[in-house]
């Protein structure tokens, strides 16, 4: 199951320098599958598979990881479908947070981003990029908190206008004896 293959489909305009873009990448093969030692791959197949038990860390809002991490799903789809079907808890985890909790793509992004980052604490090449600048993110934090808070204003102002109006088509309808 770990012997999976990359496959890039080459493209005349946006090639890096090895030829190749990056736009059309799929990554198919097991996050451990390029650890050299077996007790590396047994090791971060474990921490993967403990991902779906922390479910507060695949809750984050972008804003709250500490580095980048250039996430696209169609990269990642086979992946997430494949560690689904190796994880019964992962998947169980899945249907209950996506959508309510939070989307599918940012359900996935914290799922890989942790992963990417359980791989750079052990010293292993990953995908994360720079640390996220502090004053950038504590501003992209209150952001989210302002738009947060104007959701839940919104909804109360839907809500008092659902009772208003419930109150007068009562008011209206009953014409009384």
């Amino acid at each position: 199951m770990t012997e999976k293959f990359e496959h890039t489909f080459e493209e005349e305009d946006g090639d890096d320098e090895g030829g190749q873009s990056d736009k059309n990448v799929i990554y198919t093969k097991m996050p451990w599958a390029d650890l050299d030692r077996e007790e590396d791959k047994n090791q971060l197949e474990k921490e993967c598979k403990l991902l779906s038990k922390k479910e507060d860390l695949l809750l984050k809002l972008s804003p709250h990881l500490e580095y980048q991490f250039d996430f696209d799903l169609d990269k990642y789809t086979f992946l997430a479908i494949v560690l689904s079907a190796m994880d019964e808890r992962l998947n169980e985890v899945y249907i209950r947070l996506v959508p309510d909790e939070v989307s599918e793509e940012e359900f996935w992004r914290n799922y890989f981003y942790h992963v990417e980052l359980q791989k750079m604490k052990s010293g292993w090449t990953h995908r994360l990029g720079d640390p996220v600048n502090e004053a950038a993110r504590e501003a992209a934090v209150q952001d989210e908190l302002k738009k947060a808070e104007e959701e839940i204003e919104a909804l109360k102002q839907s809500e008092i206008a659902e009772q208003v109006t419930g109150t007068q088509k009562v008011a209206v309808g009953d014409s009384g004896p």
